[in-house]
């Protein structure tokens, strides 16, 4: 993800994702203190398991010690707009509240009802 907002003191965030098709969810690790980060995560989603699931939704939060994550920033991504079969990949902009993108590479796994996706 690159031009998120800082939610710390010092001009940064410690910002986490969740990776969501349906009620299948996955969350990355903590990057510290940057609001441009790079995971570089795959997760494998079960297509037929939530088969009304309609979009590849990111949740970016900042991680607080102590106290509840704050919300960062939001997207979604439908999935009839990307090409599964072949793959596909690009840069996404979050939510219209929220500033910055983030990168989402996707393709359909050899089982077809498997899709992985990799979050930047």
């Amino acid at each position: 993800a690159e031009y998120m907002g800082a939610a710390d003191l010092g001009g940064s965030s410690d910002p986490f994702a969740e990776v969501a098709v349906g009620s299948q969810r996955f969350k990355t690790a903590v990057v510290s203190k940057t609001t441009n980060p790079v995971w570089n995560e795959t997760f494998e989603f079960d297509l037929g398991a939530d088969a009304e699931a309609k979009t590849i939704d990111v949740r970016v939060f900042d991680a607080d010690k102590g106290s509840a994550a704050d919300l960062l920033a939001e997207g979604h991504v439908p999935l009839s707009e990307l090409a599964l079969a072949a793959g596909d990949k690009g840069w996404f902009r979050f939510a219209d509240e929220f500033p910055g993108s983030f990168h989402l590479a996707v393709r359909l796994g050899s089982a077809a009802a498997e899709a992985a996706s990799t979050i930047q």
